[in-house]
């Protein structure tokens, strides 16, 4: 009867641990975020949250263009904090803007601030997200 006492109590404990991890990660869910495309097709503006939170700006760039360059920003509750760039490139590619630690309440966005390819330019923001 002790042996089963002492795994019910070991049975509690791993589930009140799990309860807390849990709900500590969960303080770090994001809602929304996903893609948008710009009005031209030429590029896909991203945003999410990865396992580790961190929050990913990044863009997707069609692989028919040529002599390109891009810049991909990211914005926090409105205001710009950052970016990277300008990448130069031919025939597409995938480009990530400054990753930052997800702390909750805050809005984050992705915005391509300048796309140019063979004289055509074009800016995209992405969806919001929300933690």
């Amino acid at each position: 009867m002790v042996s089963f006492v002492r795994k019910g109590l070991l049975a509690l404990s791993v589930t009140i641990a799990a309860s807390a991890i849990l709900a500590v990660a969960s303080a770090y869910a994001a809602t929304g975020g996903g893609c948008n495309l710009s009005p031209d097709g030429y590029v896909q503006v991203c945003i999410s949250e990865n396992a580790q939170y961190w929050i990913v700006p990044d863009a997707y760039v069609s692989p028919y263009t040529t002599n390109c360059q891009i810049w991909v920003d990211e914005y926090i509750d409105g205001s710009w904090s950052g970016d990277s760039g300008p990448f130069y490139f031919d025939g597409g590619g995938h480009f990530y803007g400054p990753l930052v630690q997800a702390t909750p309440g805050h809005k984050y966005e992705a915005f391509v601030s300048s796309l140019i390819c063979n004289e055509i330019s074009t800016a995209a923001w992405s969806p919001s997200l929300y933690t």
